[in-house]
């Protein structure tokens, strides 16, 4: 359910940006 989730909203384009913002965070991390 949760990465239905989370695709869906991708898909919306209402959590890539703090989706995207974290994985860029973590990749400089």
């Amino acid at each position: 359910m949760s990465d239905g989730a989370i695709r869906s909203g991708i898909a919306a384009g209402d959590v890539p940006l703090p989706l995207a913002t974290a994985l860029r965070t973590r990749r400089a991390w």
